[in-house]
Order: structure tokens, then sequence, then C-alpha cells
């Protein structure tokens, strides 16, 4: 961390995170996305099952910038955009959203806790 603050590596390691967790989704692997959810965020979720039929028709959700609005050692809030591509009825459907990500850190990991978006 030499020449880096705490806080910036907080938002380096929370934003790292944050990225693979879109990846893991973009990727298909729903289970390991979910993992990557805090247990209150998984239970907003509805469960697994409910997270996997949210998700069932997504090809990409790609993060194209997400900036940090609030920051300490163990939670990042970030004002966030991404794309997303999802596969509806045989037709390719391209939506962006932005809001408010929060991760924070449990054990040593980074974990989403809490997100609201809306499509622009």
């Amino acid at each position: 961390m030499y020449g880096s603050s705490s806080r910036d590596y907080a938002v380096r390691n929370a934003r790292r995170a944050l990225i693979d967790y879109h990846k893991a989704i973009s990727d298909g692997y729903i289970s390991s996305a979910y993992n990557m959810l805090t247990t209150h965020r998984q239970e907003v979720m509805g469960g697994l099952s409910s997270m996997r039929q949210g998700y069932s028709t997504t090809v990409s959700s790609v993060l194209t910038y997400a900036r940090p609005t609030s920051i300490s050692d163990d939670s990042v809030t970030f004002d966030y955009k991404l794309d997303a591509i999802d596969n509806i009825n045989g037709q390719r459907v391209y939506q962006t959203f932005v809001g408010d990500v929060t991760m924070v850190k449990i054990g040593g990991r980074w974990y989403m806790d809490d997100m609201s978006g809306r499509v622009i």
C-alpha cells in the first residue's frame, strides 16, 4: 500500500469485487455471484433460485463506471453505470442502468450489500 491511503485501497478492492460480481453474472455463474452478496442482500434477492430466475435471460452485465461517493475502510458506496444485454424472446435487449451500490468488507472479503438502480 506504499503511496496509497487505506481508503484508496478499499476503493480498489471494493470496485474489483463489484466488477467480479458482474463478470460472474455475464459468465453465467449465478451461484458464484450469489456468494458475493451479504446474507442481507441474498434475502433481498429472494434466495439463489430467485436470483437464477432473475438473471435467466442475461447475456452480459458490464460495469462501465463506479465512482465512490462514501468511503471507509470496510464500506464503499459507488455511484455506478452498467450496460446489460438480455436475450428476450430471441431478441437482444440492450439496457443501461445507473444507481448506487454499497460494498462491505466482511472477514477480509468484499461483498455487495445494497443496490438500487434504474434504467436510463
